[in-house]
């Protein structure tokens, strides 16, 4: 990266991760379908965060943000875990669920950015990336 950087100032490298924080806790991506069913009766019924790290590079600046969005679960049954399980999706997410898809159905309530938790919060992304001197257009 930092050759192609040096190479063309017109270069904006853009990076970003996400973690889930419940009681200063970092749920990462689960192990194994066992611990995916450990975070989510651990996020049952409770508040938790998601942070998201937004990263623009050139070959003058970084730029960084983070975005925090509260998330509440609904109070998980047994059932509602097995289903959730069984759907598959638990697998590359960071505290085992993804409110864009079958996760969704998991959460009471949201306060913040959506797209933070569904990927990238867009919002800020665009003011990253703006501040990189790229153009965006229709937002």
């Amino acid at each position: 990266v930092a050759h192609l950087l040096d190479r063309d100032g017109g270069i904006c490298v853009l990076a970003a991760d996400t973690t889930v924080d419940l009681d200063d806790d970092i749920l990462a991506k689960p192990d194994d379908d066992e611990h995916a069913r450990r975070m989510l009766e651990a996020l049952s019924g409770r508040a938790h965060q998601v942070h998201t790290a937004v990263v623009g590079w050139t070959a003058r600046s970084a730029i960084a943000t983070v975005v925090t969005t509260d998330v509440t679960f609904r109070k998980l049954t047994d059932a509602d875990i097995d289903w959730y399980l069984g759907v598959g999706e638990h697998r590359d997410k960071a505290g085992a669920y993804g409110m864009q898809t079958a996760g969704g159905a998991l959460v009471e309530r949201i306060d913040g950015s959506p797209s933070n938790v569904i990927g990238l919060p867009l919002a800020e992304t665009i003011d990253v990336l703006r501040s990189c001197g790229v153009v965006v257009t229709g937002a």
